[in-house]
């Protein structure tokens, strides 16, 4: 689905409520016709394609974000410095996720199967502040690091805010891989908050216009209710093994696969490392335990 939003602005609605492996898009069908993210399912990509892109801008290397850019030959792909590597490169994308520093090599080897994930060059590194003339809209990048080191917001106009992964879900933010930071995902969250943006228009929660402010507050809030809970479990020393199993990141899912595991087991070595950093917890070995 695809609804106008602005002039020569348009929302590209994924399917599937817009669940990983997809994410909505923008389309600025402007002088330079631009999709921000193209992972939006394939009908919208067929008809994108006959359209014609001259650039595409990734919000960050991950998969449901960046599985067309090679769909789209003649097209310029840009995105942040610190995610450009992970694009260009499967060798560098696997190293992001960290799935070997956390000995589950087999699990990518099934990752990289599943997802077909193909490196695409990166025509222009993209930094915080700067300003993208396209003709009638204008974007302003800002770098909104955590969820990925390079991922990016884009301020429309001064007035919207595509956020991608900054996206107000019940969920909360979401910080599966070792080169997440949570530290970093709590400012990125604050400066969109300070921001003001008069709609956010998200990766998979689709356009919000009203009561933003409250609603990116709860998502943030996410963050310490999992760190409570963390605490709560740490009261009895345990390996990160048996954290991972108590499902404190992911809550009650009806499927807790392989991938899954790995992203939950990732998100509380995170959590353990800035619980150690500002010395709330212990540890011996592989045991954690609270003060």
């Amino acid at each position: 689905m695809i609804s106008n939003i602005g002039e020569n602005l348009k929302f590209i609605e994924a399917p599937n409520k817009a669940r990983p492996p997809h994410s909505n898009s923008l389309l600025i069908d402007d002088d330079i016709k631009v999709l921000i993210d193209c992972a939006c399912g394939d009908s919208n990509i067929e008809l994108l394609q006959k359209k014609g892109i001259d650039i595409i801008i990734s919000s960050h290397f991950h998969i449901d974000h960046t599985m067309n850019n090679y769909k789209f030959p003649s097209a310029e792909i840009w995105a942040h410095e610190d995610d450009a590597p992970a694009i260009q490169s499967l060798n560098c994308y696997r190293d992001y996720l960290g799935f070997h520093e956390l000995s589950e090599g087999k699990v990518w080897e099934e990752y990289a199967r599943t997802y077909d994930i193909h490196p695409t060059p990166i025509k222009r590194k993209l930094y915080d502040g700067e300003s993208l003339d396209f003709g009638k809209n204008r974007l302003k990048v800002i770098h909104t690091p955590g969820h990925t080191p390079g991922h990016c917001c884009f301020l429309i106009n001064d007035a919207q805010l595509f956020s991608a992964e900054i996206d107000a879900r019940l969920f909360g933010p979401w910080y599966g891989h070792l080169c997440s930071n949570i530290d970093d995902f709590i400012e990125s969250v604050e400066l969109c908050i300070e921001i003001k943006p008069a709609a956010l228009i998200t990766s998979h929660n689709g356009i919000i216009r009203d009561n933003i402010e409250q609603r990116l507050q709860k998502f943030l809030d996410v963050i310490y209710e999992r760190e409570e809970k963390l605490l709560k479990a740490l009261k009895k020393p345990s390996t990160i093994e048996e954290l991972t199993h108590l499902h404190i990141f992911y809550g009650p899912v009806r499927t807790f696969n392989e991938f899954r595991r790995v992203y939950e087991k990732a998100a509380i070595t995170l959590h353990l490392q800035r619980l150690l950093k500002a010395e709330r917890v212990n540890r011996s070995g592989q045991w954690y335990y609270v003060k």
